[in-house]
């Protein structure tokens, strides 16, 4: 059961990530009216705790409106005209710049992922420091010291990795960087490593050490070590496979290590527990209401066996309309049509989107699987990584370290646990061409991912070559960040084809 000291963790974090993004990056010296609160929570090993415990919270918004939305919408996952969140700015075609000023009504899309991030590293970096203080040494029962230690480790991999699959460069934060020298963006894939390492760190301390996580530290889940062990092991098969930002740099990906990793992740689905506040969850909650978004036909439109949605990608964006689904997925219809209700979306009529803002944004279809989390006010489990993502990650693995032999037949075995079982479909077979056995792996990921990690169809997708023309490929650097850094504030996206940094940025307001 969620705790209420958990709420008030967010004022504390905020004064260690206030002193580090802002006081880091422009005057060391200056003062912090906070200071005496800070100093306090280090000094007693409650504090030190209760920092750890609140860090995953923060991770967690970035499931909330802000990035989440945005990047379901110009990842071809949920489509929406609504300007909120930045939905429509990002989804329109055209592809524009994205709008990286400080003053830009909806910049929460790359700022709350920077600042919430940089909050659980700011944290964990305190914590660490105090444990190597020996502010919660007590020799009668270390496990809280191994149990805090390890955890730091999980959660500093986990939010360098979001940086690295969000943002073109990043800072690497932990408690062995010198903010008197100062900090230095690194590249993604830097990024990237440092939350492989740090995560792999954390496995090693897992075999190490038993203990249990409680269940106010990542809501409703009581973890043990090797709960925690199997949860670092998915996050790296995740990292290592969706920080790529071409098809080119998705077949770089060291697949060995993708299919290791996926091999000893999860075996049940990871989903902390929603309770109404603050462990909001929006793809739960706003992406299956369908007078706020649909599903976008760019991820269920290819389930279609009639010709329609054939004929949808090759109309021009303008004229495009919105189709019935002909499949006999039982996932997206039932056995009654393209208007009857699938285990997992649902018909639900004409779009109440203008049409004057395009009616490529409309679809006819919406996401119903979790439903229950409307039903119930926002209550039950939030599915973040399910092991349908591990298995799709093990047979792309397969299919690109070798998609013939035992590896074909364990690809198409992996596929048709989801493509059999959930979507009785027919089984796909070793006789299927490598085309038809990839394009099976990318539908089952994005069917059975649906709305459940931020980001994850459109990091998927520009890997994969899927995005539309002109999307950016990842975020700049927050427009208020480089403001407080003096240095020029830049974007990507928009040009056909140009995904390099633009040193300007476009505000229509």
């Amino acid at each position: 059961m969620f705790t209420n000291k958990n709420i008030f963790i967010r004022p504390i974090v905020y004064i260690l990530a206030i002193g580090f993004v802002f006081s880091a990056c422009v005057d060391l010296a200056v003062e912090n009216p906070n200071e005496p609160d800070s100093d306090r929570a280090l000094a007693e090993a409650e504090g030190v705790e209760a920092m750890f415990a609140g860090s995953f919270i923060e991770y967690w918004w970035t499931q909330k409106n802000y990035p989440f939305m945005a990047l379901s919408v110009v990842g071809g996952e949920l489509t929406s005209t609504f300007a909120d969140f930045g939905m429509y700015d990002l989804g329109r075609i055209p592809r524009e710049p994205y709008i990286n000023s400080p003053t830009y009504e909806f910049r929460g899309v790359n700022w709350w992922p920077w600042s919430d991030n940089y909050t659980v590293l700011s944290l964990i970096r305190d914590g660490m420091e105090a444990i190597e203080l020996g502010v919660m040494d007590d020799p009668d029962d270390m496990t809280p010291v191994h149990r805090a230690r390890t955890y730091g480790r999980f959660m500093q991999g986990v939010s360098h990795g979001y940086l690295g699959l969000f943002f073109d460069k990043a800072y690497v934060l932990d408690e062995y960087t010198d903010l008197e020298v100062g900090l230095e963006f690194k590249p993604y894939n830097e990024l990237r490593d440092v939350a492989v390492e740090k995560l792999e760190e954390a496995i090693e301390l897992c075999e190490q050490h038993d203990f249990v996580i409680p269940d106010d530290w990542i809501n409703g889940l009581e973890l043990t070590n090797n709960d925690l062990k199997q949860l670092a092991h998915s996050f790296i098969a995740r990292y290592l496979a969706s920080t790529a930002r071409t098809p080119e740099e998705r077949e770089e990906v060291r697949w060995d290590e993708v299919l290791y990793h996926a091999e000893r992740g999860i075996q049940e689905v990871f989903a902390p527990e929603g309770n109404d506040q603050p462990w909001w969850w929006t793809g739960g909650w706003r992406g299956q209401r369908p007078s706020f978004a649909r599903a976008s036909y760019f991820s269920i439109g290819r389930a279609d066996t009639s010709g329609n949605f054939e004929q949808w990608e090759n109309t021009p964006y303008e004229d495009r309309e919105p189709f019935l689904i002909h499949t006999a997925d039982r996932r997206i219809t039932g056995e009654d049509g393209p208007e009857s209700e699938g285990t997992d979306f649902a018909y639900s009529g004409p779009a109440p989107f203008p049409p004057e803002r395009g009616t490529y944004f409309f679809s006819h279809y919406g996401h119903t699987r979790y439903r229950y989390h409307i039903d119930s006010g926002a209550y039950g489990p939030m599915p973040h990584i399910t092991v349908a993502e591990l298995d799709m990650l093990k047979a792309e693995a397969l299919f690109n370290l070798n998609p013939s032999g035992d590896n074909r037949e364990r690809i198409v075995n992996l596929i048709n646990k989801t493509r059999v079982h959930r979507g009785q479909l027919p089984p796909a077979t070793v006789n299927h061409n490598d085309e038809e056995l990839f394009e099976m792996i990318k539908y089952e990921k994005l069917i059975e991912t649906f709305n459940t990690f931020s980001g994850l169809h459109y990091f998927d997708k520009r890997g994969w070559g899927e995005l539309v023309p002109g999307t950016l490929l990842h975020f700049p650097v927050p427009g208020e960040e480089l403001e407080m850094l003096l240095e020029p504030i830049y974007t990507h996206g928009g040009d056909e084809g140009d995904t390099s940094e633009k040193r300007f940025f476009r505000n229509r307001r």
